[in-house]
């Protein structure tokens, strides 16, 4: 079969599954892990990285359904019910080899039809990981918002003396030898 030539082949014996869905092959599973560093110039060639976010992972996995023992058109029903989720947009769980993705979403299907594929659903599936949180909402007392509106009330003011504008004597930005 040519889909399964040069040893890609995961054969699942059901290590991979996609929300309930277990494909009878995976061909390659692609995970990722990223985190953005955020990057903020601070002087002229100089730049400083203060931040790292982790970003959602995500995951791609290029399976085949056959259909056998389902029935001929197990293929297509199923290439609708993959579809189904995506559109409902509801979390699943999916599990490759090499890990366990909790709330993921569809986030693509894409599937090949050739002389080669006619019989089965070839399709590469995407997922994608949300953030679910959940918020609370709290009420703050009469006595709370009283103390608010009066703000000396509730924090100690600080002397610092008199404070005068210092000129750069230009316009726009200072630079490094003008601030000092």
């Amino acid at each position: 079969m040519a889909l399964l030539d040069g040893g890609f082949a995961l054969l699942s014996a059901p290590s991979t599954q996609i929300a309930h869905f277990i494909p009878d092959a995976s061909i390659r599973e692609t995970g990722r892990n990223d985190y953005a560093i955020t990057d903020h110039p601070v002087e002229t060639g100089a730049v400083v990285s203060d931040h790292a976010i982790q970003l959602p992972p995500f995951v791609e996995i290029n399976c085949v359904f056959s259909g056998s023992p389902h029935g001929e058109d197990y293929p297509n029903r199923l290439l609708i019910n993959l579809l189904l989720f995506q559109k409902k947009r509801q979390p699943i769980d999916v599990y490759t080899v090499r890990r366990h993705y909790a709330n993921m979403l569809i986030q693509s299907v894409s599937h090949v039809t050739d002389k080669t594929t006619a019989t089965v659903l070839a399709a590469t599936i995407r997922c994608r990981r949300i953030m679910i949180v959940s918020t609370k909402t709290t009420k703050t007392s009469e006595a709370s918002k009283q103390s608010q509106q009066s703000p000396q009330k509730t924090a100690s003011t600080e002397r610092t003396g008199s404070q005068q504008l210092k000129s750069t004597g230009t316009t726009g930005f200072a630079s490094p030898s003008q601030r000092a």
